[in-house]
C-alpha cells in the first residue's frame, strides 16, 4: 500500500513541516498531484500522541487506514450515525437525522456506551463488522464506536462528520496535531459558509429560544410572521444577540456580517444570505494540504510549496471558441464538438470534460454521430484507445477514482464556472469574484488535467477565457502553445 518511493519523498519533508508546526502551530502544504499529501498527513500523525486526520470520504478515510497500518500503527476511523446504521439508510442525510432521532426518543432505537459494547466497538476490525454488532445485539453502535475509536488518540473521520457533530470537534480541540488532507474542501460547501436568514429560519430560532427567552422567542415569531425589510429582520437579530449573550454567539457571527457587508439578499423570496469564515477548530497544530490553494486560505498562513522536479502535465489552450453562455451562437454545441475531435486522440484513451450535464448530453451525442467511442464516466478506471469518456467538471471521472493506464489525453472544453447562486454571490462579497467564481472554475480545471499526472499525456483547454489565467495554474503544469 505504501511505496519506498513515495515514503522517501515524504520522509524528506516531514521534519520540515513538523518544525513549522511546532514554531508557528500551523502550516498550509501545497504540492503536485502524486507526491503523497495523504501519506505525509499519515507520517506526521504518527509522530504525535493524539492527531486527527480529516478527509472528503469514507473512501478517503480507508485509504488512509490502510496507510497507517503499512506505517506499523492504528488510525482509528470515525464513522457517522447514517454510515454504522444496522438498519442501513441511502438517501437524504438531513431525513435520516430526523428518523434516527426520533426512532431514539421513542426508545425504538437504543444506544449502549457500557463496558461489553465498548469492548466489541474497539476490537471491530471493520465498518461492516460494526454494523453486525449492531444487528446482531440489538443497538445502535454509534455512541460506543465514538468513545472506543477516540481512546484510541488517533482518528481518520470526514469534514461532513465533524461539522455534524461539534461535540467531537470539542473534544479534539486540544489534541496535538490535525491534519486537514484536500483543506480546499473547507471553502467549496458554499451552502456550509453561508447562512440562509428566513421566515424558517427565523421561526427555528424562536423555538430554540421557547424556554430560555420567552421574550426573544415572542419576538422572532412575529417576524416569522410579518417579514419585512432585511435592515429590520437584521435588528430584530440584533437585539436577540443582546439578550441572549454568549449563547448566541454564532447568531452574532451573522449579525456582524451582516453590519460588514457581507451579505447578498435574494429580492424575489426576501431571504438573507450571510458569508462566514470556514472555520473548523481542531487540534492544536494544524497541518492544511491540498494541490491548488484557494486564495482565502492562503492569507496570513505559512505556506510550503513543494514543487516537481520536472513539469509533470503538458497542456495547449485553444482560443477558437468559448463556452461563455452570452457568446454562444445557435450553432455553439456543433462548432465545441468540432473543436473537441481535433484534439481527440484516438490511439490512447481521452476524457473529455465540459461545463454541465446539458452540454455533456449534446456532445456525446455529436461525438457518437462522428464515429468516435463514447463511454459514462464509470468507465474511467477500465476505458481503452480510443474510447472518450465525457463528464462534467467536478464529476467522478475528474477525481479520486484511479484512471486506465490508456487515459493519456484531457480535454477542459469550456472555463467550468460555477453557476451562479446566492450562496455564492455572499461568498464574493467576502473574498471577491476571483475568488470565488474563478478560483473553484480553475480548481475544476486542474482536478481534470490532474488525471494525467500517473500515467502522463497531454492536456488541452478549450476556451479562450484560459489564456487570461495561464499564470494562475500551478507549477505542475506546463502550458506548451495557446492559440
Amino acid at each position: 500500500m505504501v511505496s519506498g518511493a513515495a515514503l522517501e519523498r515524504v520522509r524528506g519533508v516531514v521534519e520540515e513541516v513538523i518544525d513549522a508546526l511546532d514554531r508557528w502551530g500551523e502550516l498550509v502544504l501545497e504540492a503536485y498531484p502524486g507526491f503523497g499529501k495523504t501519506l505525509l498527513g499519515v507520517e506526521v500523525l504518527k509522530r504525535f500522541r493524539r492527531g486527527v486526520m480529516v478527509v472528503r470520504t469514507r473512501m478517503e478515510m480507508d485509504v488512509a487506514v490502510r496507510m497507517a497500518r503499512g506505517l506499523g500503527y492504528r488510525l482509528a476511523p470515525l464513522y457517522g450515525r447514517m454510515t454504522l446504521c444496522p438498519r442501513g439508510f441511502d438517501g437524504d442525510p438531513n431525513l435520516f437525522s430526523a428518523l434516527c432521532r426520533a426512532r431514539r426518543l421513542v426508545g425504538e432505537c437504543v444506544e449502549r456506551a457500557d463496558g461489553e459494547a465498548l469492548n466489541l466497538c474497539s476490537r471491530a476490525s471493520g465498518l461492516e463488522e460494526l454494523r453486525e454488532i449492531g444487528r446482531s445485539r440489538g443497538f445502535c453502535p454509534f455512541r460506543a464506536h465514538v468513545i472506543s475509536s477516540l481512546s484510541s488518540g488517533r482518528i481518520v473521520t470526514t469534514y461532513e462528520f465533524l461539522y455534524r457533530h461539534p461535540e467531537v470537534c470539542s473534544r479534539v480541540r486540544d489534541w496535538d496535531v490535525a491534519v486537514l488532507d484536500e483543506c480546499h474542501a473547507l471553502v467549496e460547501d458554499a451552502e456550509r459558509l453561508v447562512v440562509r436568514i428566513d421566515r424558517e429560519f427565523v421561526w427555528g430560532l424562536a423555538e430554540a429560544l421557547k424556554r430560555v427567552d420567552p421574550r426573544a422567542c415572542y419576538a422572532l415569531r412575529a417576524l416569522s410572521r410579518r417579514w419585512g425589510e432585511p435592515s429590520e429582520v437584521i435588528d430584530v437579530l440584533e437585539k436577540v444577540v443582546e439578550s441572549c449573550g454568549d449563547r448566541c454567539s454564532e447568531l452574532e457571527r451573522v449579525v456582524d456580517g451582516w453590519r460588514k457587508g457581507l451579505a447578498y439578499v435574494d429580492r424575489s423570496s426576501g431571504a438573507i444570505y450571510v458569508a462566514t469564515e470556514p472555520r473548523l477548530d481542531v487540534g492544536s497544530r494544524r497541518l492544511l494540504t491540498t494541490a491548488y490553494l484557494p486564495p482565502p486560505l492562503a492569507r496570513g498562513r505559512r505556506v510550503l510549496k513543494i514543487e516537481p522536479r520536472e513539469k509533470r502535465v503538458r497542456v495547449i489552450v485553444d482560443t477558437s471558441i468559448t463556452t461563455r453562455f452570452r457568446e454562444r451562437g445557435p450553432n455553439f454545441v456543433d462548432e465545441l464538438a468540432k473543436a473537441i475531435a481535433r484534439h481527440v486522440d484516438r490511439n490512447v484513451a481521452n476524457l473529455v470534460v465540459v461545463p454541465s450535464k446539458a452540454i455533456a448530453e449534446r456532445v456525446s451525442m455529436e461525438l457518437a454521430l462522428r464515429g468516435y467511442s463514447v463511454a459514462p464516466p464509470e468507465a474511467i478506471e477500465r476505458a481503452s484507445e480510443g474510447t472518450v469518456i465525457i463528464d462534467v467538471a467536478g464529476g467522478r471521472a475528474t477525481e479520486g477514482v484511479t484512471p486506465s493506464k490508456s487515459l493519456r489525453r484531457v480535454v477542459v472544453a469550456g472555463m467550468p464556472y460555477p453557476p451562479p447562486s446566492p450562496e455564492l454571490s455572499a461568498l464574493a462579497k467576502l473574498w471577491g469574484f476571483e475568488a470565488v467564481y474563478t478560483y473553484r472554475a480553475l480548481l475544476r480545471t486542474v482536478q481534470a488535467l490532474g488525471r494525467l499526472t500517473r500515467w502522463g499525456g497531454v492536456g488541452v483547454l478549450i476556451d479562450r477565457r484560459f489564456a487570461r489565467y495561464v499564470d494562475r495554474l500551478p507549477p505542475w503544469i506546463e502550458v506548451e502553445d495557446v492559440s
